[in-house]
């Protein structure tokens, strides 16, 4: 499963996995589509998209998770991505 199959698809243990490995392959293989480029960096943005992801919900007309379901640990990891 590469990263584009798997956004909006993580339902299962087994799909995050398979999405955190598609992940690992294109920070390693495109580097510059990284905001960051390293793990404390990419904690960071991370931990600072899951406190304002109440926005990002709230603009795309959903309400925010109370749980994290597999699907928003997927968003949450893609979002950190690219977060500043």
């Amino acid at each position: 499963m590469d990263r584009q199959e798997a956004a909006g698809q993580i339902d299962s243990r087994e799909h995050f996995i398979a999405f955190l490995h598609a992940l690992q392959c294109n920070a390693a293989d495109e580097p510059e589509r990284w905001q960051t480029g390293d793990l404390p960096s990419d904690l960071r943005t991370l931990a600072a998209w899951v406190e304002d992801m109440d926005g990002f919900y709230w603009n795309g007309g959903r309400p925010a998770p109370d749980q994290p379901a597999w699907r928003t640990l997927d968003e949450m990891l893609r979002a950190a991505r690219v977060y500043e």
